[in-house]
């Protein structure tokens, strides 16, 4: 995906969509805080050290949204 930006963009706007229609079954204000935060926080990773959003974006998909469901939950538990 790194090499082919058509691809990364087309993987993006259907992850977006994804994440659309899943907030319309199961809300949860958690997520989206969590997962916006997470996503600035890489843009700004990947603006600062000159390495391709796609592939900063993959990293962050794989190895550090899976380890933010305890910060998730937490909000969701705040706004209930």
């Amino acid at each position: 995906m790194a090499g082919n930006p058509q691809v990364a963009l087309s993987f993006e706007i259907a992850a977006g969509v994804a994440g659309i229609l899943e907030q319309s079954f199961t809300p949860s204000a958690g997520k989206v805080v969590v997962d916006t935060i997470i996503d600035e926080a890489a843009k700004t990773f990947a603006q600062k050290t000159k390495i391709p959003l796609p592939i900063v974006f993959e990293a962050v998909e794989r190895y550090v949204k899976p380890n933010a469901e305890i910060a998730r939950s937490r909000i969701d538990n705040l706004t209930r």
